[in-house]
């Protein structure tokens, strides 16, 4: 009887260390896992902006475009560039800056649907990639990007952007996309620039 429980004793002594073990692996696992999801997200996002980061949109749209050769569906590419950034960061400062980085890139991502992928490809300038998107609807996504104002103290900073986009074409690459579409953008700016009011 006595044998029996010591060895019962044993039993339970050797059952509780192996709930401790498990118990310490789990932790170990849990914390292991919350680490690697950090450093995807640092990875595929902006830390300013949180949206997307140039390395995961490029390969994104790489995607995005063998997808629409496969399907025959419509892809559109929209470039951004913010107006006068430049002097916004010289005049007001950098916190300024990034605040209106911020507050653009918070607009951005509500202007845009679901399936869309905005993207800051580095500084003021971000892309937009719209699959399933006829040129058409441009407009549509367009019309929700207007100009807005950030206050900075007694200041008031406009925040205004010049966009151009382009259309997929059968046998393009994700560079003569881009380019097409950079293009368009400085088409933009330069008609916008030459129509604003001189001071």
């Amino acid at each position: 009887m006595l044998i029996f429980n010591i060895y019962m004793l044993y039993q339970q002594h050797l059952l509780r260390q192996s709930r401790n073990n498990l118990s310490s692996q789990i932790e170990v696992a849990t914390e292991q896992r919350v680490r690697a999801e950090a450093f995807y997200q640092l990875a595929i996002l902006d830390p300013l902006t949180r949206l997307y980061s140039q390395r995961f949109g490029e390969e994104h749209l790489l995607r995005q475009i063998a997808s629409t050769e496969r399907r025959g569906d419509p892809l559109m590419v929209l470039l951004l560039d913010l107006d006068n950034f430049k002097g916004i960061n010289d005049r007001f400062g950098h916190a300024a800056g990034d605040l209106v980085l911020k507050e653009f890139a918070r607009r951005l991502n509500k202007g845009i649907r679901a399936s869309d992928t905005a993207v800051r490809l580095g500084g003021d300038e971000f892309l937009v990639i719209l699959p399933d998107c006829p040129s058409e609807k441009i407009d549509v996504v367009l019309s929700r990007l207007t100009d807005f104002q950030i206050e900075m103290g007694q200041d008031r900073i406009l925040v205004s952007s010049s966009r151009g986009w382009a259309q997929y074409e059968e046998a393009d690459t994700a560079e003569a996309l881009m380019r097409r579409a950079d293009e368009a953008l400085y088409v933009h700016k330069a008609i916008r620039f030459a129509h604003a009011p001189q001071h």
